[in-house]
């Protein structure tokens, strides 16, 4: 299977979050905004994708398998979204204690490993349902 499907899909799609919630600090939204919840939706969006593309390539192949590329998507997108949070809170944050920096982070991997973890199993199940009959 090709691997470099959800490596690809996957860091576009952390650098757009990152770039989103960049925007949203610039510009001064409130992390409580319903805006502050569009990055779950852009996760959601970059599994989908990705299984769009192994679609182009695969059809026909086991739910696992299915699964399994979802989650290295997903891997990519939160590794890299783990560093990009990190990176953004030492440069724009003005009290930058470990304390808050380890809340942070549990906050990052906690949210947004949880709405991924759903998201690919639901994007497996869908993509899954739709070509288990084309050969």
């Amino acid at each position: 299977m090709n691997k470099t499907i959800s490596t690809r899909t996957g860091i576009l799609t952390a650098i757009f979050i990152i770039l989103y919630i960049v925007l949203l600090q610039r510009i001064h939204i409130s992390q409580t905004s319903g805006w502050a919840f569009l990055p779950f939706l852009f996760i959601f969006l970059g599994i989908i994708i990705s299984n769009l593309f192994l679609y182009k390539y695969y059809a026909g192949i086991a739910f696992i398998d299915v699964l399994t590329h979802s989650v290295r998507t997903l891997s990519t997108i939160l590794f890299l979204l783990i560093v990009g949070h990190s990176i953004l809170y030492f440069l724009f944050t003005k009290n930058n204690s470990m304390q808050e920096w380890t809340w942070m982070l549990m906050k990052t991997i906690f949210a947004y490993g949880l709405s991924g973890m759903l998201s690919a199993f639901f994007c497996s199940f869908i993509f899954y349902t739709f070509t288990k009959n084309k050969k």
